[in-house]
């Protein structure tokens, strides 16, 4: 059957009359949790028709996942997309895109930002908070495709760069480049400048 994205955060799923379509539950256990079975359930209520109870049983372990996992992710948060979608001043997206990528954080350990981001996506006050909530990689900008856009670039962005040193945040500062083969003849030299700063 069709699978929904299951980092949509909805209270209504919608079904195929006469298909198989699934629904994807997060269940979410503190840290603290004891381990053992819960049993609980889920109501379903169609728009038309008689609702119906699934019982569910969630199996907790012994143990907490770490707040800040090993495997970073780049999970494609639009700042420029979610204001589009969801209307408003430059302020008010922003806070938007702040709040979602707090919430994928904590509740599916997903890294917010885009590769194709503008530079800079998060004031490094930012990402000090997400930080704490598991943020173990953000791309701060995109790679130009000449040197000299880079040195630009580096220019620019020293200032937020040195901020985010100072906060220990470059070992999870990463820069998107070009997976295109025509694209990449320059990519060597701009790295190494990157690098470099």
């Amino acid at each position: 059957g069709w699978w929904p994205d299951p980092c949509l955060q909805t209270h209504k799923a919608y079904g195929i009359a006469d298909s198989a379509s699934s629904v994807w539950v997060t269940v979410f256990a503190p840290p603290e949790t004891p381990a053992g079975v819960y049993v609980g359930s889920i109501t379903l209520t169609p728009e038309a028709g008689a609702g119906f109870t699934v019982p569910i049983n969630v199996t907790v372990f012994g143990f907490s996942l770490p707040v800040v996992p090993a495997l970073q992710t780049a999970f494609d948060l639009s700042e420029a997309r979610l204001g589009k979608a969801y209307g408003g001043n430059k302020t008010s997206t922003h806070a938007t895109f702040f709040e979602w990528g707090k919430w994928l954080l904590t509740h599916f350990s997903l890294n917010p930002g885009t590769i194709y981001a503008e530079p800079m996506p998060f004031s490094v006050p930012e990402l000090v908070e997400l930080r704490k909530i598991g943020l173990n990689s953000i791309n701060v900008f995109k790679a130009p495709g000449s040197v000299e856009e880079a040195e630009i670039l580096v220019n620019e962005t020293a200032g937020y760069m040195a901020e985010m040193a100072a906060e220990n945040l470059t070992s999870i500062a990463t820069v998107y480049g070009f997976d295109e083969s025509d694209a990449m003849s320059n990519l060597t030299q701009v790295f190494a400048l990157f690098k470099a700063k």
